[in-house]
């Protein structure tokens, strides 16, 4: 931020939102908004039923659902940065089906699932969250950890520096909850769900052979309007057993110096245009 204010660096990325409108009383800086390719979720450690507990449990993963002000995350932590989102998928995704709405934020139905489901008085769990890789990341899994002792569950935060992190996601020995972002610049929903919710793969935490079939199926087929509607059932199913707390898709924001002309970011892909951008000094 301060090689930008200064002109050392004519883009910066990533900027912070509550950077922004100090950054906005520049006259020679100009801020660039809008939605990345970017999934923001929780994911469920659900290869260890063991240290998982609860969280085996569709209703335990629903309550939870129900128990997370994603709005409140988006308008006070990141500052409007954020759209929330129903399903593992952005808008601009083949496969999306905007018919599919958010778990509202309800805590008192949170409750009730939880007693429903064995745990009136809740559980303790463990949280997993990176710092810095992803917009405001620490300071949503602490508001989240705020959101669920709410309900009665009482989730312990561990930070990862990046490095670390990524190694116990890899090796599944990642805590029962945790937070992380997806990129998926193929525009598909196969680039997000397969490597996501495949059972056996490296980024997946979660095992259910009927959407393993449904998923390959889907992969294969070659008619696009009998695919849209295998994906819209996929979706239904995800939603359904909630193997994520379903967060939001970023907004990306970039400040640009009056040094840089044809500046345009590539909606939804996580990239800037740069086939025409033209530096002036």
């Amino acid at each position: 931020m301060a090689a930008l204010q200064t002109g050392e660096v004519d883009v910066a990325t990533n900027l912070p939102a509550f950077m922004i409108p100090k950054l906005e009383k520049n006259p020679r800086i100009k801020i660039e908004s809008g939605p990345s390719g970017r999934v923001i979720f929780i994911g469920f450690n659900l290869l260890d039923a063991e240290k998982a507990g609860p969280l085996m449990k569709k209703k335990v993963r629903q309550a939870i659902n129900y128990a997370v002000d994603k709005q409140s995350l988006i308008k006070h932590i990141l500052m409007g940065s954020g759209e929330q989102l129903a399903t593992p998928l952005v808008p601009v995704a083949f496969g999306y089906d905007p018919t599919i709405k958010p778990y509202p934020y309800d805590p008192d139905k949170a409750k009730s699932l939880l007693a429903e489901a064995g745990y009136p008085n809740g559980f303790e769990t463990e949280f997993a969250t990176g710092s810095g890789r992803y917009l405001m990341d620490k300071q949503i899994a602490e508001a989240i950890v705020g959101m669920l002792a709410k309900v009665g569950i009482r989730a312990r935060l561990k930070v990862y520096e990046w490095g670390k992190y990524s190694q116990v996601r890899k090796a599944h020995k990642v805590e029962p909850l945790y937070l992380l972002g997806w990129g998926n610049t193929t525009y598909d929903e196969d680039g997000t769900l397969y490597p996501l919710f495949l059972t056996g793969v490296t980024y997946s935490n979660y095992t259910n052979p009927v959407l393993d079939k449904m998923l390959t199926e889907a992969r294969y087929q070659m008619d696009p309007e009998k695919r849209k509607e295998q994906y819209r059932e996929i979706l239904r199913l995800i939603k359904d057993e909630a193997p994520w707390i379903f967060l939001y898709q970023q907004v990306d924001n970039y400040g640009v110096r009056d040094t840089v002309a044809n500046f345009r970011q590539s909606a939804g892909s996580e990239r800037m245009d740069c086939d025409n951008l033209i530096l002036t000094k």
